[in-house]
C-alpha cells in the first residue's frame, strides 16, 4: 500500500541484483509500498552507493549470486556500517538447492522469479518492525 502521507519519511531499501528485470520489479514494488529503493547492479556499485546515502538503509535485498561476489559477502561488508539493517536474500535457485550446495542462509529468502505477494508480505513485516522500533524510542 502506498503511503498516503507523502511527507512521511520513506525508509531506504538497498536492492543488489545483477538481473535488471528483477531489480526493476523490486524497485517498483518498494516504491508502491512506501519505501525508497536504491538499486545496484553489483556489489561494487552497492558499496559506492552506500557512501552517498544520507541515512542507512533499513533493509538490504540481495541476490545470492552476483557477478563480482555473492550476496552473503556483500551483506557482511555492509554490516559494520548498517548493523540494524534487515536482510532478504533472493536467488533463481530454490532454498533446498542452495542448502544442498552448502549455502547456509542467515536471513529470510525469496526464490526468483519474485512472487509479488510474498515480497509484499516481507515488506509489511519490515514496516511493522520499523514502526515498533519507532514507538519504543
Amino acid at each position: 500500500m502506498l503511503s498516503e502521507n507523502l511527507d512521511t519519511p520513506r525508509p531506504t531499501v538497498l536492492v543488489i541484483d545483477n538481473d535488471a528485470s528483477s531489480r526493476k520489479l523490486m524497485g517498483l514494488i518498494l516504491q508502491r509500498e512506501g519505501f525508497q529503493p536504491v538499486l545496484a547492479d553489483s556489489a561494487r556499485q552497492a558499496l559506492a552507493l552506500v557512501e552517498s546515502l544520507a541515512e542507512p538503509a533499513s533493509l538490504v535485498i540481495s541476490d545470492i549470486f552476483l557477478g563480482d561476489t555473492n550476496g552473503m559477502d556483500i551483506v557482511a561488508q555492509l554490516r559494520p556500517r548498517w548493523p540494524d539493517a534487515s536482510v532478504l536474500f533472493t536467488s533463481g535457485f530454490t532454498e533446498a538447492t542452495l542448502q544442498d550446495r552448502g549455502w547456509r542462509l542467515d536471513a529470510p529468502f525469496i526464490e526468483k522469479p519474485i512472487c509479488i505477494k510474498r515480497l509484499r508480505g516481507v515488506l509489511a513485516l519490515h514496516r511493522a518492525k520499523l514502526d515498533l522500533v519507532a514507538a519504543l524510542h
